[in-house]
């Protein structure tokens, strides 16, 4: 039995959309669930 708060997704959100970045979420039957995470690039210095 797996048990926790539910808020991992949310709290990943939180901080890509804080970072200006964005997360997809597609899930296919059978398949299973993809997540990608988009960061932009940070400027080297």
């Amino acid at each position: 039995s797996s048990s926790g708060l539910g808020l991992g997704l949310y709290i990943v959100e939180q901080v890509v959309k804080g970072h200006g970045g964005r997360i997809e979420v597609s899930s296919t039957a059978q398949e299973g669930t993809t997540v990608r995470v988009t960061l932009p690039r940070m400027p080297m210095e």
